[in-house]
């Protein structure tokens, strides 16, 4: 494994997605099982934050995680939509039903394909999007992560698959 210098310019790159994440409160009845709303989305962007590959993001140009999907599987008779800690849901850009505004959906589009036409990876890409499973946050104005959209993508077989997503896109 090579040891990687980041210069400013690819600093930025791993600045996006907006995964900082500070939590607000103390909580004091966690000894009772409760983990709040915040809490939660907190240990989600931590869990995000570790499991970047930097070496295949330097490579893309966008923030590629490994291991994060786990047991995902999309579309179909045996699909399996993870929910993160109760209150986020990765799931196909099909069922999400929320607005992408217009600028986010070209930059999807044009990194998509940007990923499909690149002659150096051979992978089958789906679109996924990294979403709230209800908009209960904003409500009681608590911090939240906003959508994100991925190109999700397994490599290996077997004991051996690991699973990527690549961040496209995300938006308010």
């Amino acid at each position: 494994m090579k040891n990687y210098t980041i210069t400013q310019e690819e600093k930025k790159t791993f600045e996006i997605p907006n995964l900082n994440f500070i939590k607000t409160q103390k909580n004091l009845i966690t000894e009772l099982q409760y983990y709040s709303f915040e809490e939660r989305t907190f240990d989600l962007s931590e869990l995000f934050k570790s499991k970047i590959n930097k070496e295949m993001s330097t490579i893309i140009g966008s923030n590629v995680y490994c291991g994060v999907a786990k047991n995902y599987i999309g579309k179909g008779v045996n699909a399996n939509h993870l929910i993160f800690n109760g209150v986020y849901k990765l799931a196909p850009i099909d069922e999400y039903i929320g607005i992408i505004p217009e600028n986010n959906q070209i930059e999807i589009k044009q990194k998509f394909e940007s990923l499909k036409s690149n002659p150096f990876l051979k992978q089958k890409f789906e679109l996924v999007i990294l979403a709230p499973l209800n908009n209960f946050s904003s409500d009681s104005n608590i911090n939240a992560i906003d959508p994100i959209c991925f190109a999700y993508f397994k490599d290996g077989e077997n004991c051996y698959e690991k699973n990527y997503l690549i961040t496209l896109s995300q938006w308010v």
